[in-house]
């Protein structure tokens, strides 16, 4: 289903959004 997998794609998208946040914040960008 487009929907699940949709979903998929965002839940994955805000994990990877916040690791580069907190690297963001480790390296001090």
């Amino acid at each position: 289903m487009k929907i699940r997998y949709d979903s998929e794609v965002d839940i994955l998208t805000l994990e990877v959004s916040e690791a580069a946040i907190d690297y963001a914040e480790e390296v001090g960008g």
